[in-house]
């Protein structure tokens, strides 16, 4: 029997490396475990911060507790059907554009505005799928109105109805169709400007894009390539 200092002895069957710990003294390895640690709350640190403009201009950090990150995510859900439902509205505006503008496509024109029915019902599906926060309900209930196939109101009926007008050669239905648009326009405006009311009281939320869309910008936009 041979004695072999500690500093010596080496577990048979693992690679000399794993048995050479003691190059990392235990001060140490409790210093790396801490320096760990401080990186991870610095890496959280920032996946909860968000940066915004202030009013001056400049691009400011804004801290986010886990209640925001929470309520944020909240309205975001709900907000991204409010996205979907602008980009259908965006597509019948530029389709009343082209009605106005070119009366030899107008048979054209009513086979778009009949595609879009489809768009609509989808969205109206989504909508009533969402699990939403009980301060949400009222501005769930009005989207579902805007594209509700059974009202009077909708942009599901003023598509309808601008179809078949079209296609029956029927200015009576076209007026028709004309007199809900109003409601449309309306009804939207409401919703976009409670989406600005409800975002401005959560933390994080960034509402330029909501705040600075209108139907005549996003059209002169689209048509003359021009920003407002």
């Amino acid at each position: 029997f041979t004695w072999v200092p500690p500093e010596k002895r080496q577990i048979k069957g693992l690679p000399e490396f794993a048995n050479s710990w003691e190059i990392y003294p235990i001060p140490c390895t409790s210093f790396i475990i801490l320096l760990c640690i401080y990186v991870g709350f610095l890496i959280f640190g920032v996946a909860v911060t968000q940066y915004h403009y202030a009013n001056n201009g400049n691009i400011e950090a804004q801290k986010l507790s886990v209640s925001d990150i929470r309520e944020k995510k909240e309205y975001e859900k709900i907000l991204a059907q409010y996205v979907n439902l602008r980009s259908i509205y965006q597509s019948v505006l530029l389709l009343d554009y082209q009605y106005d503008q070119n009366a030899d496509e107008h048979m054209t024109i009513a086979t778009e505005y009949e595609k879009i029915l489809d768009d609509i019902l989808k969205a109206s599906t989504q909508i009533k799928a969402l699990d939403i926060d009980s301060k949400y309900v009222q501005l769930q209930s009005m989207m579902l109105s805007w594209v509700d196939s059974q009202s009077s109101e909708s942009i599901y009926t003023y598509c309808k109805l601008m179809s078949a007008g079209i296609t029956e050669n029927s200015d009576d239905t076209v007026n028709q169709a004309i007199q809900t648009e109003n409601s449309v326009d309306d009804s939207f405006t409401q919703i976009t400007s409670n989406f600005i009311t409800l975002g401005e009281n959560i933390n994080g939320t960034d509402l330029v894009d909501i705040k600075e869309w209108s139907p005549e910008k996003y059209i002169n936009e689209k048509i003359n390539g021009k920003k407002e």
